[in-house]
């Protein structure tokens, strides 16, 4: 694994890929070593967030819940349970006090991450919340779902049946709709991301393309075409200026968002096997990409070369590689080893 690969010279730049065997492994960026391994008896591993410390991470279990881990310890903290199907999607908010957890069973939950309790619903998705986040501001969440459809919500459906505004929400924070439905995708939208400011929101999906609304008033400002097939997952640059999108085709590609330019495709991972996961490193130097093909594969965003390769592991009996589900990276503490050694 190339030294150079960790342009951003931080050392404590960290990687957490989830498998859909139920492990979860969390990779040194400099070195390419495996720091941790989570191992979950919840089924595959669909979804993970890091806690904006880098302290804890969030996991989205095929069985219907989501655990919340120590990284230091490298032990589970809390299993949220609330959902009647997979658990698809996690999301930790900006200023890690609130969890979200998009489900199979058409919903979205809103937790307190210090007291662990359910605190309302995202309810009347016509399918499986592919995707849920929060905006910067945390006035909002987006979510993606099936029948082309993705959501603003500035509101949730609480505990005491009623409309209120996300816990999260700043007082200062502008006006913001219950829900705002954003349609022009003829497919599963699979993955929704805001850039940095919140004023934009990018969206993926089965259509083979990637869209640009503006959150305000929800008009579509762009669209981002070139796959072959399906777009399963995509991410802003730290800076907003970059999109970069996953295919069940086997690439990556870089946009430039400004204008909807492709900067760069990345080839390298197995051309029948998708890439489910994308992310850019904190410091917009670096791009994951994890594949369908049991890989995490390292790219330089400047020249759009690859630069290393996490390899994961096989499933048992060793007929192929364990999947990567989700990637997600974080310039956390350093670990350093388990308190059992």
């Amino acid at each position: 694994f190339p030294r150079g690969c960790a342009t951003e010279r931080c050392p404590e730049l960290f990687l957490a890929a989830a498998y859909e065997d139920g492990n979860t492994k969390i990779w040194t960026a400099e070195t390419g070593e495996c720091e941790k391994m989570l191992e979950g008896d919840h089924g595959a591993i669909m979804s993970v967030a890091f806690s904006p410390s880098g302290l804890l991470l969030l996991t989205g279990c095929m069985d219907g819940t989501a655990s919340l881990w120590s990284i230091p310890s490298g032990r589970l903290e809390h299993t949220f349970q609330g959902h009647d199907g997979p658990v698809s999607s996690v999301a930790c908010s900006p200023d890690g006090a609130w969890l979200a957890t998009g489900s199979c069973d058409r919903t979205g939950n809103i937790w307190s991450a210090q007291s662990r309790e359910r605190l309302g619903v995202l309810p009347s998705h016509t399918g499986t919340i592919w995707s849920i986040t929060f905006s910067p501001d945390e006035s909002m969440l987006a979510t993606g779902s099936e029948a082309g459809v993705a959501k603003l919500w500035g509101e949730i459906f609480t505990e005491d049946a009623r409309w209120r505004p996300l816990p999260c929400r700043r007082s200062d924070a502008p006006a913001a709709p219950r829900e705002l439905t954003l349609r022009g995708h003829r497919g599963s939208v699979l993955a929704v991301a805001f850039d940095r400011s919140g004023a934009l929101l990018a969206t993926c999906s089965m259509d083979r393309t990637a869209k640009l609304w503006r959150v305000a008033d929800g008009e579509c400002l762009r669209e981002f075409r070139g796959h072959r097939g399906s777009v399963c997952s995509l991410a802003f640059s730290p800076d907003g200026a970059q999109l970069v999108t996953g295919s069940i085709d086997g690439t990556a590609r870089l946009w430039k968002v400004s204008n909807g330019d492709c900067e760069s495709v990345m080839e390298g991972h197995a051309s029948s096997l998708k890439v489910r996961s994308v992310g850019f490193s904190p410091g917009g130097t670096l791009l994951a990409t994890g594949s369908d093909d049991g890989s995490v594969r390292m790219w330089s965003v400047a020249s759009g070369e690859c630069c290393g390769t996490l390899k994961g592991h096989s499933l048992p009996g060793g007929r192929r590689n364990a999947a990567v589900n989700s990637i997600n990276f974080t310039a956390g503490p350093s670990y350093g080893p388990t308190e059992d050694g």
